[in-house]
């Protein structure tokens, strides 16, 4: 599950304050302070930056690996995001209907998360990852499409 204990401590790692963290990301100081304790989930966007700013995986991050690689990102691009997990139901022979009831969220959800409209939460992406066996630096990085 996720666990966003590792933020804090890449960040502590890095001698960076939560003040400072916080303006880097555009976000309060009260706000990093609920992730780092598991208070609160940022959202994917944040998330991201974060781990693009330390060059971790969004996966390592999220507690979800241990592997502490450096790697590599271009900008967030939601559509990227988008097109992958559309081309995943799709070649996973899931209907709309089915993986709504396999995430636990509306098929309208899925409508709108494969248009771009909106991202899924950090908790419905674990769960998209664990259906499809991806992890989260893919999904965000990589285009399934060939």
């Amino acid at each position: 599950m996720i666990n966003l204990r590792n933020m804090q401590e890449i960040r502590q790692d890095n001698d960076i304050s939560q003040e400072k963290m916080a303006s880097i990301l555009g976000v309060t100081r009260n706000a990093l302070a609920k992730w780092e304790t598991c208070a609160t989930l940022p959202n994917l966007k944040n998330v991201f930056y974060f781990a693009k700013h330390f060059s971790f995986s969004i996966d390592y991050v999220l507690g979800l690996s241990r592997d502490r690689t450096k790697v590599e990102y271009k900008e967030y691009n939601p559509h990227l995001l988008a097109n992958n997990l559309k081309f995943l139901r799709i070649h996973s022979d899931y209907t709309l209907i089915k993986l709504a009831k396999k995430l636990e969220v509306s098929h309208a959800a899925i409508v709108r998360y494969e248009q771009g409209k909106s991202n899924p939460s950090l908790n419905v992406l674990y769960r998209y990852s664990r259906t499809f066996q991806v992890s989260f630096y893919e999904l965000c990085t990589t285009s399934f499409y060939k």
